[in-house]
C-alpha cells in the first residue's frame, strides 16, 4: 500500500514540478560521439579495449558485446553543462535510449546502467535488460549488509523495440522513472558510498554515468540525446483525472546484485 501511495504522489510530481532550466548534455543529431560534446569516455584498463563507441544515424552506439568481461562508459567529469544536482526542488534526467541487445551472467547484473549522484551523495543506479528495468540495492535497503549492488525493485519493460525517452525525476528522497512520459517505476534513492574500487563515482557529487560498468554483463545500445531539466519551486496542482491516469499507469514490480569497471 505504501508503494502505491508513493507512486501516486510521485506521479503527481511529474505533472506538478515546473521546469526552470533545460540543459542538453548530448545531442546525437550533431553527428558526433559524446566525447566530442564534453563527456569522458573510459574503458576498463585491466581488460582491454574491445568496446566501441561510434556515431551512427543521429545516435551514439556503445557496444561492449565483443567480450563479456569488457566495461566501458561515459562519465560527466568533463561535461560543463552538469549543474548542482540538488534534491530540492529536484531535477529530471532524460535519456533517449534503445537497447539493441543485452546479456548477463546472473540476476544481479545488467549490461547497461545509468548512475545519478546528487549533490549530497544520494544516488540511484538503474540497470537495463532487454525485458526489464531495475534498480541496484544499497546496504540499507536489503535484508543484510551483503545486499550492496543486488537486484532491487524493477519493472518488466521492452527496451529493444523502440528508442524510448527515459526520465529520472529526482525529488526529496525518492525517484520516479518514466518512459515516454509515463511513470513505470518509483522508489527511494540509495546510498552506495560503502563501495570501494579503482573508480568510485558514488562519492562524486553532481555526477552522471551511462554505460556498461560490470564484467558480468554486456550490451549494445543507441543513445540519441541526454538532457537535464532543473525544477523550480513553483508547482501547479494537476487535474484529478490526470493524476488518476498517471497513478493507474504507474506499475511497480518488486524483485529482489557480485561486481565490476566501477
Amino acid at each position: 500500500m505504501r508503494m502505491i501511495v508513493s507512486c501516486c504522489v510521485l506521479a503527481i510530481a511529474v505533472i506538478a514540478a515546473g521546469r526552470a532550466q533545460a540543459v542538453v548534455l548530448y545531442d546525437g543529431a550533431l553527428g558526433t560521439v559524446p566525447q566530442s560534446q564534453g563527456w569522458l569516455y573510459l574503458t576498463d584498463p585491466l581488460v582491454g579495449s574491445s568496446a566501441t563507441l561510434t556515431a551512427a544515424g543521429g545516435t551514439a552506439v556503445l557496444d561492449t558485446t565483443a567480450a563479456r568481461g569488457e566495461s566501458a562508459g561515459l562519465f560527466s567529469h568533463l561535461q560543463p553543462g552538469v549543474p548542482t544536482l540538488t534534491r530540492t526542488p529536484g531535477f529530471e534526467l532524460l535519456i533517449y535510449l534503445q537497447v539493441k541487445n543485452e546479456g548477463h551472467d546472473h540476476a544481479n547484473r545488467g549490461g547497461f546502467s545509468v548512475i545519478i549522484v546528487t549533490s549530497d551523495l544520494q544516488a540511484l543506479e538503474t540497470a537495463f535488460w532487454e525485458d526489464e528495468i531495475w534498480v541496484y540495492e544499497d546496504d540499507d535497503g536489503g535484508a543484510s549488509p551483503g545486499d550492496l549492488f543486488t537486484h532491487a525493485e524493477g519493472v518488466g519493460f521492452d527496451t529493444v523495440d523502440n528508442m524510448v525517452r527515459y526520465g529520472w525525476l529526482i525529488q526529496g528522497n525518492t525517484y520516479t522513472l518514466t518512459a515516454d512520459g509515463s511513470p513505470i517505476l518509483t522508489g527511494p534513492l540509495r546510498d552506495y558510498t560503502n563501495f570501494s574500487g579503482v573508480i568510485d563515482p558514488y562519492e562524486i557529487p553532481d555526477f552522471i554515468f551511462f554505460g556498461d560498468d560490470t564484467s558480468s554483463a554486456d550490451a549494445r545500445v543507441s543513445i540519441g540525446r541526454v538532457e537535464l531539466n532543473l525544477l523550480s519551486d513553483s508547482a501547479a496542482v494537476p487535474e484529478p483525472a490526470t493524476a488518476a491516469m498517471l497513478c493507474a499507469a504507474c506499475v511497480t514490480v518488486m524483485r529482489r546484485r557480485p561486481r565490476r569497471l566501477l
